[in-house]
């Protein structure tokens, strides 16, 4: 897994959970439960919700920001 991580951190995926690495394109929503402090990602095409830990929560939404600070609306 990690020397698939190695190959796709450059292009438009993020590894977001030991056994998930995900398209930052198909992503359609990030979900925040503040009461029970669960953060989750929802997918494109995906019934399911991945679970993302506090840190990966923060590292997802600093690569979505960045990824796309230049879109324009």
């Amino acid at each position: 897994m990690d020397d698939l991580d190695a190959l796709l951190s450059s292009s438009h995926f993020y590894r977001c959970y030991s056994s998930f690495i995900i398209n930052l394109e198909r992503v359609e929503r990030i979900n925040i439960n503040n009461d029970k402090k669960l953060y989750s990602v929802t997918l494109d095409g995906f019934d399911g919700e991945i679970i993302l830990s506090r840190e990966k929560y923060k590292e997802l939404m600093a690569v979505l920001r960045k990824k796309y600070s230049d879109l324009t609306l």
